[in-house]
């Protein structure tokens, strides 16, 4: 029996025909970039065996099917097998979305960099320690964001994030499972959250955690549910919440060094009404101080609005590459059906003007649902999409 690898046909939508000794599966693999129906045992020899583009029937002896959908590989399949979706998209992974992630981290560095280098040259005046020691100290503590544990006992709760109760996880865990299964990662890869909230929402978070409302349970049916928290851990698998969360890190000081300015800001004025006001000289000393705390502030407070507004801008990008993956998992239709839920509901509009558009962090619901339809009529549009 042949162990011969048949090319994939196409992905146009069309049914390709080999003899069956030419197809052999042992273990999961993709061709082109699609996943080819993994840890499917060899048809008998001589029969035809059928490419079936966009379907997973059952296994009929004499048929070989490739699907967009990947089955669930069997439980003594070796996990060294089981490539996870980051590797299954091979060259038609949607780099440039992880990439365009890192852009507000570029905007926060420099001036991240600025302060701490300042913070360790006071440090070093007042304590044998060298300069670098502030900036160092501040990456590896964020390096612990990444942690998993700290990120299920710190991180979670900080975002609002709660085990699943009893009858939540009874509910949840096999949705989990498949969608775990579906992009053939392990169920404990990432950890399930849930938020008390009135909001349709989930989202992904840190390198490890998924949340997801209660509204959301409660008004989403298994399939919908299913579809978005694919959609979220295609967030994952994209590294898209990553570059995110050093982003929030390296701001930080950046947002109390301007708290801080304003504070002074105000204490200057008010020193200045309150002790001075009678000396021309003194009060026009306090209002330059004054103003320069006050333009400190502001410039600080500037940098961190751009490097959000540029989050948002390319957080749209990295919605349509999450959406992309979960129709990679085979959740396409029940994700464009909990979408039409949030339109329902009369959220997830399109912005209109530029400053609504810089404070939008996810596209229109309405022109995600089109495009996920796109792609579903035209599976190739999940290579050039």
């Amino acid at each position: 029996m042949s162990s011969t690898v048949v090319p994939w046909p196409g992905s146009r939508g069309i049914s390709t025909s080999y003899p069956a000794s030419a197809i052999a599966v042992a273990r999961c693999r993709t061709d082109d970039g699609f996943p080819v129906n993994p840890c499917r045992t060899t048809t008998p020899v001589d029969e035809p065996a059928t490419w079936d583009i966009g379907s997973a029937p059952a296994s009929t002896s004499g048929v070989f099917s490739v699907s967009l959908i990947p089955p669930v590989c069997p439980t003594d399949t070796p996990w060294g097998a089981r490539p996870t979706l980051f590797y299954v998209n091979g060259q038609n992974s949607r780099w440039g979305a992880g990439i365009a992630a890192i852009a507000p981290l570029v905007v926060v560095a420099p001036f991240w960099f600025a302060l701490t280098w300042l913070a360790g040259r006071l440090l070093a005046a007042l304590a044998p320690l060298p300069w670098w020691s502030v900036p160092l100290a501040w990456l590896v503590s964020g390096l612990t964001l990444f942690w998993r544990p700290v990120q299920v006992a710190a991180l979670a709760p900080v975002v609002g994030g709660r085990a699943p109760t009893t009858d939540e996880w009874a509910r949840l865990a096999p949705i989990w499972t498949a969608v775990s299964s579906r992009a053939n990662l392990r169920d404990d890869r990432f950890v399930l959250r849930v938020i008390d909230s009135n909001d349709l929402n989930a989202f992904a978070c840190g390198g490890h955690l998924v949340l997801v409302t209660t509204f959301a349970l409660d008004h989403l049916d298994d399939e919908q549910l299913a579809g978005v928290l694919a959609h979220e851990v295609g967030h994952h698998l994209g590294l898209h919440t990553v570059a995110l969360t050093a982003t929030h890190w390296l701001s930080l000081p950046i947002t109390q060094v301007s708290r801080t300015a304003f504070a002074l800001q105000n204490v200057a004025t008010a020193a200045t009404n309150a002790f001075v006001a009678h000396s021309s000289a003194l009060t026009a000393l306090g209002r330059v101080s004054a103003g320069i705390a006050r333009g400190i502030a502001w410039a600080l407070l500037s940098v961190v609005y751009a490097a959000d507004a540029t989050a948002n801008l390319v957080a749209h990008r990295s919605e349509f590459d999450a959406d992309r993956r979960a129709i990679q998992m085979g959740f396409g239709a029940p994700l464009a059906s909990a979408l039409r839920e949030v339109v329902a509901l009369g959220h997830g509009g399109r912005a209109v003007g530029w400053r609504a558009r810089l404070h939008a962090s996810h596209p229109a619901a309405r022109t995600r649902i089109a495009r996920i339809e796109a792609v579903l009529r035209h599976p190739s549009n999940l290579q050039t999409g």
